[in-house]
């Protein structure tokens, strides 16, 4: 069994939580850019194994990895009820469905993750506290 634990922070009426993931390499092994690509994540391996911090926004480690945040309406977690299983849910577990994937009762063999989720914002959390500040 995987468990996946996202921790929130709040920030006015939004929740917001970092994400991180690698690129895919379209490199073959036969091909020299396939290395090239994964030398960055190599790099970030080692570091961890030395207990560096490394910070995956800026170059070299664009190259193979994309960082981006969770950014929620907060009204979806004021009120959390527990589902059969017994973990937190949103009290309003439909209308947040709605708002991350949108008609979610009809499937949808096209849906992707990194293109139709309502929540992902192509930023670091930082730039979208600015862009909140700014307005």
């Amino acid at each position: 069994m995987e468990i996946d634990i996202n921790l929130f922070r709040q920030y006015k009426d939004y929740a917001w939580c970092p994400q991180v993931y690698r690129k895919e390499n379209v490199n073959t092994k036969h091909n020299p850019l396939y290395y090239i690509n994964g030398l960055p994540r190599y790099l970030i391996q080692m570091s961890y194994k030395r207990k560096k911090l490394v910070d995956v926004s800026k170059w070299p480690w664009t190259v193979t990895y994309k960082v981006f945040s969770w950014w929620v309406p907060a009204h979806f977690f004021n009120q959390l009820k527990r589902n059969e299983q017994g973990y937190p849910v949103p009290g309003y577990v439909e209308n947040y469905l709605e708002f991350r994937y949108g008609d979610w009762r009809i499937p949808n063999k096209d849906w992707s993750f990194f293109s139709d989720d309502g929540a992902i914002k192509y930023d670091q959390p930082e730039a979208l506290v600015d862009l909140e500040e700014g307005q």
